[in-house]
């Protein structure tokens, strides 16, 4: 599973680099910068041709790809030779304007975006379906005896049993929507539109940080029946004997009525579980083995709901609101970084993002291809978007950094000299070089005790 998990993570993550890289060649192009190279991943090339002044190839690692422009090279001979300026050669990178420059930089985050308003808007052309949880939650503390009870959640009053209607007076359907607004909000006062019973209260709340996740937190979980949907075959459940349409009740003799109950009932301290269940209107009981780090392989029933089938128009329009609503949240979530989060646990390299991308590339298999596909192709978004994200930060090795420097040319009105450039790409270097140490030995650590 890891190795399917593996390629099908550098087969989205392809998708996703090429993307970028398609945006810097055709702005090349466009801006009158040669493209020496244009290749579909990297290391030894695999297969070549040539047209133009662009050699076109695939490379043996199958990890993005690069666009090799003209006169990149001649930085580094420059700095060599010590010159005051890089030499002017046609075609070259840094003969054209700083202008130019910046455009052909901005390209590659954009072609990103524009990768993700199309994924999103062919998915709202032709509907998806969507399986969620109703807002109505669980308090942790209930579910989890001894437990600190000085959460958000406790402090401002929050029940079992209440059903949230909006947060600071949107409406909101599904407990998703509430974890989100919840999650970029540390510190930040909301107003809880909740039902209790035949009452409708509104309830102020300030999530705090939760310092494992980086996200904020008000202590509560999702309520919902734990019925069983769907059990994977050959899987531990598909052994123990339930079957879907099952109802848990108990586990160890200990009574559940949600999902999250049963599932914190499965201590990683035990092996053998005692499992009660309702079938049919019967009570039965099932033994559910679980050796360390297996799986259940049991699916829970969620509501459905399928968005409507879009003309092309209100698809692109709602694709286009979905892709920078998730990009407003990517740059709220840069804040909790300084929030003293544990960056061991906020920061993912390739290795881990493969074989996350993999593992939800699996459920073609396991969902089915039409569901598979939606999943897979959502989460490539994304990714697309904190692609370009990143990619957009003033960080002199990244294309917000070449920005920044060409914007600082412009209000010169002359070259930049080498040293000066080059120095300043080192420092990204290195920077980049050390954040890569810290994300692949998290990713090696996570792959570990996964």
């Amino acid at each position: 599973m890891i190795v399917l998990y593996i390629f099908l993570g550098l087969l989205g993550l392809t998708l996703v680099v090429l993307a970028h890289e398609l945006g810097h060649f055709i702005a090349a192009k466009l801006m009158g910068i040669d493209v020496l190279t244009f290749s579909i991943g990297w290391g030894k090339k695999l297969f070549s041709f040539r047209k133009g002044e662009t050699e076109y190839c695939i490379s043996m690692l199958p990890l993005g790809g690069y666009c090799r422009l003209k006169g990149e090279q001649s930085l580094i001979q420059a700095w060599e030779k010590n010159l005051t300026e890089i030499p002017k050669e046609k075609g070259a990178m840094f003969s054209a304007s700083p202008w130019r420059r910046i455009i052909v930089s901005m390209a590659g985050p954009l072609f990103n975006l524009a990768f993700a308003i199309s994924v999103f808007s062919v998915l709202y052309l032709i509907g998806f379906e969507i399986e969620y949880q109703e807002p109505r939650i669980i308090l942790y503390t209930d579910l989890n005896p001894g437990a600190d009870t000085n959460l958000p959640a406790n402090k401002a009053g929050l029940e079992t049993g209440d059903l949230i209607l909006a947060v600071n007076g949107e409406h909101i359907e599904r407990f998703d929507e509430l974890e989100e607004k919840i999650a970029v909000s540390n510190g930040k006062k909301l107003i809880l539109t909740v039902e209790r019973g035949q009452s409708t209260l509104d309830i102020p709340i300030t999530p705090v940080i939760n310092k494992e996740k980086g996200t904020g937190i008000i202590g509560i979980y999702a309520m919902s029946d734990p019925v069983i949907d769907d059990i994977k075959r050959g899987s531990a459940a598909s052994v123990s004997g339930l079957k879907a349409g099952d109802t848990i009740t108990s586990v160890n003799g200990t009574a559940v009525n949600s999902t999250i109950g049963f599932m914190l009932q499965l201590s990683d301290e035990e092996e053998r579980f005692e499992i009660g269940y309702i079938r049919d209107g019967i009570p039965g009981k099932a033994v559910l083995l679980l050796p360390s780090g297996s799986e259940t392989g049991i699916g829970f029933r969620y509501l459905t709901t399928r968005t409507p089938e879009m003309g092309p128009v209100k698809a692109l329009s709602q694709g286009t609101k979905e892709t920078f609503h998730t990009l407003g949240l990517t740059v709220k979530s840069l804040k909790l970084l300084f929030s003293g989060i544990k960056l061991n646990n906020a920061v993912s390299g390739p290795i881990r993002i493969t074989y996350i991308t993999g593992q939800v590339a699996s459920s073609i298999f396991t969902e089915g291809p039409g569901k598979g596909l939606v999943y897979y192709f959502q989460f490539l978004a994304l990714i697309s978007i904190a692609l370009c994200f990143m990619n957009l930060l003033p960080i002199p090795a990244l294309d917000g950094g070449q920005i920044l420097l060409f914007i600082f040319e412009v209000f010169k009105r002359s070259p930049l000299t080498p040293k000066m450039i080059y120095r300043y790409q080192l420092i990204g270097t290195i920077a980049i070089f050390a954040l890569i140490i810290l994300a692949t030995a998290n990713d090696i650590f996570y792959l570990i005790s996964h």
